[in-house]
């Protein structure tokens, strides 16, 4: 799911996209949502299951910023898939942690180094788990 600020309104624009069969992604569903809570993502996720119908979302995997309401409303509509985190925002939640701590720029670029080593490491895993199924 991707979440975009809308200023003139100020409501979330939550799109769900799908990755077809040639790897392009297209969005399928996109919705102004009135909170960004687990009950009104539920709401949008039941309904774009709903007009979809129940082969389309024969999905095994989900990618999700670190939003932990996307993460608990999908557990509780797609019981048994895979939910992985954005590596951008994962980093980009990092990065902001460490420039906020009280280490000196060595530290900072060491540890810089093992958050990109240790996400390209899991992606690779998390690849090689998925195509294994």
């Amino acid at each position: 799911m991707q979440l975009l600020q809308l200023n003139n309104v100020s409501m979330p624009l939550y799109t769900l996209a799908v990755l077809d069969q040639h790897g392009v992604g297209r969005p399928v569903i996109q919705a102004l949502m009135y909170r960004e809570d687990q009950s009104h993502i539920e709401m949008f996720l039941a309904c774009a299951k709903e007009w979809a119908g129940p082969d389309a979302f024969r999905t095994t995997v989900f990618m999700v910023d670190k939003a932990q309401a996307e993460i608990s409303a999908l557990k509780a509509l797609f019981t048994d898939n895979t939910i992985l985190l954005c590596r951008f925002h994962v980093a980009k939640a990092f990065v902001q942690q460490i420039k906020k701590s009280n280490i000196t720029s060595d530290e900072q670029e060491q540890l810089y180094k093992v958050l990109i080593n240790d996400i390209t490491d899991n992606v690779h895993q998390s690849v090689k788990d998925i195509t294994s199924r």
